[in-house]
């Protein structure tokens, strides 16, 4: 659902050279008016009132209204853009030297031992103690080795992925 307040504009101030307002040209995740009659075609198998509660928005306030639900493909793709765009930018970040390898291993050694340890259980060739060291030494190495262990981290959070089943749809692709 579109916010009609936000509307494309320039970023206001002193600049040499004039800028998009980021927040002000973020176009609303949506269909196409032109679109509807596909959507009908695709909710129409859905009971009536399970096609209106599927439909349900959420207001944001400054932003555009966020569907409540999502389908399962659509959120398929959603969790796969995330872990892909995440790792991959985490990846171009160390290449670029904008992540101190210190500063990396400190964080996720304290934020995340779930991770440590899923790494652990999935390499027992390697030898225990010395896993994430090396995980930290490959992605910080060289290109070659940045994109194994990258790999590894694109491995560790898809198969982490889980559903959730929303029981208050019968059809099985909105559940």
């Amino acid at each position: 659902m579109a916010n009609p307040a936000i509307a494309p504009a320039l970023v206001v101030g002193s600049t040499a050279v004039q800028l998009l307002d980021l927040n002000a040209c973020k176009p609303p995740k949506c269909y196409l008016n032109g679109e509807q009659d596909v959507v009908e075609w695709i909710l129409d198998p859905l009971a009536a009132g399970e096609r209106e509660q599927f439909r349900q928005l959420g207001a944001r306030a400054g932003g555009h209204g966020k569907t409540k639900h999502k389908s399962l493909d659509c959120s398929i793709m959603d969790v796969a853009d995330d872990i892909a765009y995440g790792v991959h930018d985490l990846e171009d970040a160390i290449a670029l030297g904008l992540i101190a390898k210190d500063v990396f291993a400190a964080a996720v050694a304290e934020r995340c031992p779930s991770f440590l340890d899923a790494v652990k259980a999935k390499y027992p060739g390697e030898s225990r103690n010395d896993v994430f060291p090396r995980m930290v030494d490959g992605l910080f190495g060289g290109e070659g080795e940045r994109k194994r262990y990258s790999s590894r981290l694109l491995h560790h959070f898809i198969t982490a992925v889980s559903f959730e089943e929303h029981r208050a749809f019968a059809e099985r692709l909105t559940r």
